[in-house]
């Protein structure tokens, strides 16, 4: 797989920057607000996939490396090999063996049940149990989990196990033991999209494929599946090893193994329990009461609900129970005789060759603000005083104050604040009364003038009537024609009326009538130049 490749996508034209990515976040800051949108940071990510989820637009989706499929697809020369999680059984129940076929019809020279590195694994942590100078130890088997503890728990890294996952060993054995597909191109189909950052860590130049990537391969390609035999996996000696994906699933296989095996045994799983337990797990550790064994896995109900699965699509998510018994499905499909899986130890088991290390991560944790630098970031974020940390949750962050450190660490910016927004929104709306005040008033004092304008030249216009003699009809007739036809204090107050239902209109609007007040008070004024003409004469 390429080097350094992003896992979680965003498509910045669907994200809305509405924050939900990061709530749901295990670790935060992976995730760095640009102006309208969130991006990832790749190294800092765990790869959990729970922002996937949760993101409403669509805007996030996990990478894999489906597109290496056409290639192995279009090259029969090139050798490749299969490693299928056991997890595919709940995906494609009544399907999953005719996956071989389709594989193997495209080019594939083995496909093998990745149940078969468990059974070897339990070798491994026999020894890496046996040989430990920990009281407890972490299952290293999701990659969301080693990559949390390495780089935001590394107290804990000496508690996790130094054995690959049963995938690796799948890997490695065949890599070891049958020598042609030594150098064949590996492809691991999985149901998570961070296997993609252990196979890089641990440079086991491997290819993932989720489920849900095959599927819409298929899909794209009019590939029906059913139309494919059912075909066996190659070397399926196998016995408990399907169960590994399972909370209790190693539980099963060590006791398998080694039924003298009695250690207090722990699964925890999901986001929501997981990353919470491991904060508090060093504690537990200090008062000798932590389990011999924890089984850590990011996804709820382990690994066949993993967030490149089919079974994750179906929004009630399956129940745990027809989970298990298509496990079991496959278990009864595949296993072996007892003694012929035991018999894997010895003949695939190689002191170190499935160990695994750790890495070593510096400067992962936030900078932390000082107490000023801290109030300076409330200040941006237009919080001045006590009553003004919500702690609403609605930035993404449990605190303002987790919020306050994001901004202080260039991941995220004030604007993004609920209260920031509704402060603000606040001063606009004063400013905005303050000018429409203004308006009105102005308004007010227009309308007074004109409205007094009207009534003078009404009066005006009647004195003139009054004093012209009775004789005079002509003149009498002309002036009250002046008022019939301009209709002027009527006119006054259907507009005097107009702007009072809607101050607000625009001082556009306002000049635009004062203009056409102007034009026909030039016309009565002509108007009463002339009617003054005709009584002087």
């Amino acid at each position: 797989m390429d080097k350094n490749k992003k896992i979680i996508k965003v498509d910045e034209n669907k994200c809305i920057n509405c924050q939900a990515c990061i709530k749901e976040c295990p670790v935060k800051i992976c995730n760095e607000v640009s102006n309208d949108h969130v991006t990832v940071n790749n190294d800092l990510c765990l790869a959990c996939g729970a922002c996937i989820d949760v993101c409403k637009q669509n805007a996030r989706k996990g990478i894999d490396d489906i597109d290496k499929l056409k290639e192995v697809f279009n090259n029969p020369e090139k050798k490749a090999v299969a490693v299928i999680s056991p997890t595919i059984a709940s995906n494609f129940p009544g399907s999953y063996l005719k996956i071989n076929t389709f594989l193997k019809e495209n080019n594939f020279d083995l496909c093998i049940n990745s149940s078969v590195g468990a059974e070897i694994a339990a070798k491994t942590y026999k020894e890496k149990l046996d040989n430990s100078n920990a009281n407890t130890i972490l299952t290293a088997n999701c990659p969301s989990i080693v990559t949390y503890v390495e780089k935001y728990k590394p107290e804990l890294k000496s508690y996790l196990i130094n054995s690959a996952s049963p995938i690796i060993h799948t890997v490695r054995m065949i890599r070891n033991y049958k020598i042609k597909y030594k150098n064949a191109e590996f492809f691991a189909f999985t149901p998570c999209y961070s296997k993609s950052k252990e196979f890089e860590e641990l440079d086991e130049n491997i290819n993932n494929i989720t489920f849900r990537s095959l599927k819409n391969f298929w899909q794209n390609n009019n590939i029906d599946i059913n139309k494919f035999e059912k075909s066996k996996y190659d070397y399926d000696t196998v016995n408990k090893g399907a169960f590994y994906p399972l909370p209790d699933g190693m539980k099963d296989i060590l006791n398998f193994h080694y039924p003298e095996f009695d250690g207090k045994y722990r699964g925890v799983n999901g986001k929501e329990n997981i990353y919470d337990y491991l904060d508090k797990l060093p504690e537990s550790i200090l008062k000798n009461v932590a389990p011999d064994i924890v089984n850590c896995q990011n996804c709820k109900n382990g690994c066949n609900l993993g967030h490149g699965t089919l079974n994750r699509l179906d929004k009630n998510n399956k129940p745990v129970d027809v989970i298990e018994i298509e496990a079991s499905k496959l278990h009864e499909e595949i296993k072996s005789n007892e003694n012929t899986v035991k018999s894997l130890k010895k003949k695939y088991w190689k002191k170190e060759l499935y160990h695994r290390d750790f890495h070593e991560y510096d400067n992962i944790y936030w900078k932390e603000p000082t107490e000023q630098e801290l109030q300076n970031i409330y200040n941006k974020m237009n919080k001045f005083s006590s009553k003004d940390i919500y702690d609403c949750g609605a930035c993404g962050y449990e605190t303002c104050q987790d919020m306050a450190r994001a901004i202080f660490n260039d991941v995220n910016k004030p604007k993004n604040c609920h209260h920031y927004h509704k402060l603000k929104l606040k001063r606009e709306n004063k400013k905005d009364k303050k000018y429409i005040s203004k308006l009105s008033k102005a308004h007010d004092n227009f309308m007074e003038k004109l409205q007094k304008d009207s009534e003078n030249l009404y009066i005006s216009v009647s004195d003139l009537i009054d004093e012209i003699h009775d004789d005079n009809d002509e003149l009498k007739k002309e002036l009250k024609n002046i008022l019939v036809k301009y209709n002027i204090s009527e006119e006054m107050i259907i507009l005097i009326r107009r702007f009072g239902k809607n101050y607000t209109d625009t001082i556009k609007k306002i000049q635009k009538q004062l203009r056409h007040m102007q034009d026909k008070s030039l016309i009565i004024r002509k108007s009463i130049n002339k009617v003054t003409d005709m009584k002087e004469e």
